[in-house]
């Protein structure tokens, strides 16, 4: 059964783990042979599909460019193309996420007009519309989220269906997320050296819900210990953020002139390399962080991780594995990291274990399928 992914987003101005995500679940549905089609947009398919994609699978992708305006360039080329796979295709289910939601009248019009039963379908990687639209909701993006799920005939949650009880009985809970740089073959493939460093890496954008500040101080307590000495080498806190504020810049420079301890400042683009060399990774999120894409990826790169305590984030972060879950404080984290540091850097392949036997876009994708395209698991 022919099955078609909308899904516009400009990649190049932000990011959205769900926008991401999707081009990778359309690509396990398509390389597992199924009949998928994709409308993108330039910027997200260069993101993450342009290296990644075989030539027979991408006659079935409608690139929209970006060059003129991202809005006006797809409100231009969409409608013709879902017109084409209506009639032409007789293509009946279309699952539209971020942008796509803008073509939801348009595609109920294609219904009519060619009396064929169209199924909307979306996903959503929030508990609640809440969440979703940061608590405005007077603005169109609100509106634009609610249109969609009301009009949607399934809804694929990745939260407990619960935070949406108006529409609860068309919602589905997924099995959980996935990363959408690394499939199951580049997961088993990862090269470690024999054994991590001391490293604690802490990846994020530097805002308060984030905790920098609880991951800075908690590493200058740290080293502060007078029995950190004892260990084969003094850890190193690594940072990793898009950009550091001139106040903190100071701070760190101030820091790494001491006797003891070095906080060390990373560009993103060198996340695959620390993950697979840092020991520890820091996710201290304000708020529920399952299934977080950082997790996901720390995990896989056999991190031992200790996470702030929030919602749904046991789920992923078993504290039988060598993780640690604490509450936003700094003696807790201090104390965390010490358990671990003392029991001597080591590949946690407990973690990455656990993301092959429940976190790979190959289930997700299996999951979708059987939900979603073939009907077989849903009960309306």
């Amino acid at each position: 059964m022919s099955y078609c992914f909308l899904c516009l987003f400009r990649a190049d101005k932000a990011a959205s783990g769900l926008a991401f995500r999707i081009p990778q679940l359309w690509k396990a549905l398509a390389d597992s042979g199924e009949d998928v089609y994709l409308i993108i947009n330039q910027s997200l398919f260069d993101k993450t599909l342009s290296n990644n994609i075989s030539l027979n699978i991408k006659k079935k992708v409608y690139i929209i460019p970006d060059i003129i305006d991202f809005k006006i360039d797809s409100l231009f080329l969409v409608p013709p193309i879902l017109l084409y796979l209506v009639t032409i295709k007789k293509i009946t289910k279309f699952h539209l996420t971020i942008g796509g939601a803008y073509f939801i009248k348009y595609i109920k019009l294609l219904s009519k007009i060619s009396s064929e039963e169209i199924q909307i379908h979306t996903s959503i990687g929030s508990k609640n519309l809440e969440m979703l639209v940061g608590n405005d909701f007077n603005s169109k993006y609100y509106q634009l989220h609610e249109n969609l799920l009301r009009d949607s005939y399934k809804i694929d949650c990745l939260y407990p269906t619960s935070g949406f009880p108006e529409f609860q009985n068309k919602c589905i809970q997924s099995p959980g997320s996935f990363s959408w740089k690394y499939d199951t073959t580049s997961i088993e493939n990862l090269i470690f050296n024999k054994n991590k460093n001391y490293n604690i890496l802490f990846c994020s954008t530097l805002i308060p819900q984030k905790n920098y500040r609880l991951a800075i101080d908690g590493y200058k307590k740290l080293v502060s210990i007078p029995d950190i000495k004892e260990l084969d080498e003094i850890p190193k806190l690594v940072i990793v953020a898009p950009s550091i504020p001139d106040k903190l810049m100071t701070e760190i420079q101030l820091f790494n002139k001491g006797e003891v301890g070095h906080i060390l400042l990373e560009k993103y683009e060198n996340i695959d390399k620390l993950l697979k060399d840092s020991y520890i990774f820091l996710s201290l999120q304000d708020y529920d962080n399952y299934p977080s894409q950082s997790l996901i990826e720390a995990m896989a790169h056999g991190c031992s991780v200790i996470a702030t305590n929030f919602g749904d984030t046991s789920k992923i972060v078993k504290v039988n594995y060598n993780n640690y879950l604490i509450e936003k404080d700094v003696s807790e984290l201090v104390d965390a990291m010490i358990k671990l540091l003392f029991k001597k850097p080591f590949i946690n392949y407990d973690n990455i274990n656990y993301i092959l036997n429940n976190h790979t876009v190959q289930q997700y994708a299996e999951y979708f399928k059987n939900n979603f395209i073939r009907n077989e698991a849903y009960n309306s």
